[in-house]
């Protein structure tokens, strides 16, 4: 299938799904790369992004909290910070990792956030200096929370 029907078939899902992509405020969108269907940067370089993985035997969410902390902590080394059950604002239920790591002297925060809806695992990220991150927070979690998706 050539790229224009692809597109046309995502613009017709997510009409009919009713979901918008919506960046935080202070965010600006730039191209998805890789596996990514959003991804904006503010201004001081954090970034906040959304995949959608598939979830072919359409595991819980408890399988995918324990298989994220174990790749996130475990296999690629960030340290897990805070975790936290978090519901979206039209009641799903989802999973919240803070992690932190430091690369050359500075310390960088990772936000992820996800949540199980069928067969399809929704990712959020969020990530850059700690600080600068840290007052972007409130914001990215009302925005995770209010997607339209979920």
């Amino acid at each position: 299938m050539d790229s224009g029907k692809r597109l046309a078939m995502l613009v017709l899902a997510v009409a009919a799904t009713g979901c918008s992509f919506k960046l935080p405020a202070g965010y600006v969108k730039v191209d998805a790369q890789r596996d990514y269907k959003l991804r904006g940067v503010s201004a001081e370089g954090s970034v906040f992004a959304l995949r959608v993985e598939n979830n072919p035997d359409n595991g819980e969410l408890a399988f995918w909290d324990k298989a994220l902390q174990r790749q996130l902590v475990e296999l690629r080394g960030y340290e897990l910070v805070q975790r936290s059950d978090v519901t979206s604002d039209r009641g799903r239920a989802g999973v919240e990792l803070l992690l932190g790591y430091e690369r050359d002297g500075v310390a960088y925060t990772y936000l992820t956030t996800f949540f199980v809806k069928g067969k399809q695992l929704y990712v959020f990220e969020s990530a850059g200096v700690k600080d600068q991150v840290a007052d972007d927070l409130p914001e990215i979690r009302k925005t995770i929370a209010g997607w339209s998706g979920l």
